[in-house]
């Protein structure tokens, strides 16, 4: 059992490595077209407009995504993918339908709530755009997580539950590449590109999952599982729905939505360039995130603590350390790789950037802790952190946008992450008895190294 475990550890963990780097690069390049495309104003502008989808389609994947993630887990684990295949099937198709719901809110209701709230009549005219947006990226968040339930890593991180996966990514380069040919340079026009590639990335991801479910061996264990129907996978998706939607609310793609109410596009230009740089920070840990949920379910229902700490604390060191040293190179040269990716007129965001990044070194060092809390159905608790800390984040960020503008937004993420990480962390130590944050003792270090 301990060479398979970590042989797969080692297989996805090579898988996740491979595409995390190809889906980085793709989603910088993706930026930097955009970036030379639209001016300032129109980014800004389509910056907005992302974070929305990313917020609405949140809503829309209605927890689904994790909630199938585990479920194929442990059922894959126990022997029964003749349940793994009917959990998938139901969580796809219950997706797609409120994937629509939210899609058909926003197109209701989005050309008020830019006009309104936002005073951006250029983010009206997007409405029906951003709308099919939202349906596609629903659909995908919930078919990624499918992959990842049966630990086929390499789709998972492809057709990623992030904004930063590599299909879409590539098909948006792709897209982006035959506009500017065209010298297609209209904000309705590259908003609709990037939709398209979101689209066409779900429904690849789709195909190939139905061909995964085909290919299931037929051979099963007489271990008895709980059936799953609509209503038991919306009850358990429903907690999980909140905590996604308010973690949304507490990183920086909400942030943008506060500068979109209280800033000017330009700051939301800038402040969306220095958000989009800070994926460097972040990777090592999305890495680690992209292979150890089903993991993480597995060797919890199988009751092996012990080695599940040791998995946390090695992942945590292997996140923990190039976030770091990744921090250290943005904090000595931030202006020039800004410049290098967006476009001189970006330098001016160095200061945001090295901000953010803090922030999301804190979040890196706190390890996979909400991923533990939701993989081992801790997740009405997760939820009840989450609420609390969203709260205070709104509040803290509303202050901070209306009276320090993007700086102060960018100081109030790292009191956020720090409040956010400490409570998950002490959490799950509390519920699990396992810590998550990085190890620091020369003891815990020997023992993830050891992993």
């Amino acid at each position: 059992m301990a060479i398979s475990l970590r042989g797969r550890l080692l297989r996805g963990g090579a898988w996740a490595l491979t595409m995390r780097i190809a889906g980085g690069v793709a989603y910088l390049g993706a930026n930097a077209l955009l970036a030379r495309i639209l001016s300032p104003n129109d980014l800004g502008v389509y910056y907005l407009a992302a974070s929305l989808v990313t917020a609405i389609a949140a809503v829309g994947e209605f927890g689904l995504g994790r909630t199938a993630s585990r479920l194929i887990a442990e059922r894959i684990g126990v022997g029964r993918p003749d349940e793994a295949a009917r959990v998938t099937r139901l969580a796809v198709h219950t997706g797609w339908g409120t994937g629509l719901v939210a899609a058909l809110l926003y197109a209701t209701l989005g050309g008020w709530v830019a006009i309104a709230v936002f005073h951006k009549p250029g983010l009206a005219l997007l409405t029906p755009i951003v709308a099919v947006w939202i349906f596609f990226m629903s659909a995908q968040r919930v078919q990624g997580e499918a992959f990842r339930g049966f630990h086929d890593i390499r789709f998972a991180t492809m057709f990623g539950y992030t904004t930063d996966g590599l299909a879409p990514s590539a098909l948006l380069i792709v897209l982006l590449l035959v506009g500017r040919s065209l010298h297609v340079s209209e904000l309705r026009t590259v908003t609709g590109l990037s939709a398209g590639a979101i689209a066409c990335s779900a429904s690849i991801a789709v195909l190939l999952l139905w061909r995964k479910l085909s290919r299931l061996p037929r051979e099963r264990s007489n271990i008895p599982v709980t059936s799953i129907g609509r209503r038991a996978l919306i009850a358990i998706g429903g907690p999980i729905a909140v905590t996604t939607l308010t973690t949304v609310i507490m990183n920086n793609q909400f942030d943008l939505a506060l500068l979109g109410r209280f800033g000017n596009p330009h700051d939301m230009a800038l402040y969306g360039a220095a958000v989009r740089l800070t994926v460097l920070v972040t990777a090592p840990l999305m890495i680690v995130n992209a292979v150890l949920p089903s993991f993480i379910a597995e060797l919890h229902a199988t009751g092996q603590r012990a080695r599940l700490q040791r998995v946390l604390s090695a992942s945590a060191l292997i996140a923990g350390i190039p976030a770091l040293l990744v921090l250290a190179a943005l904090c000595a040269g931030g202006a020039p790789l800004l410049r290098f990716v967006f476009g001189t007129y970006y330098g001016a965001a160095e200061p945001l950037l090295i901000l953010l990044a803090i922030s999301q070194a804190v979040n890196v060092l706190g390890g996979s802790c909400g991923t533990v809390l939701l993989m081992t159905g801790h997740h009405i608790q997760m939820m009840k952190i989450s609420l609390l800390v969203s709260v205070v984040s709104v509040a803290l960020g509303l202050f901070a946008a209306w009276k320090f503008g993007p700086l102060g937004l960018a100081t109030a993420a790292i009191v956020r992450e720090l409040l956010g990480n400490g409570l998950r962390v002490a959490v799950a130590h509390r519920e699990l008895g396992v810590w998550t944050q990085m190890p620091l003792s020369l003891r815990s270090l020997r023992h993830a190294v050891e992993t």
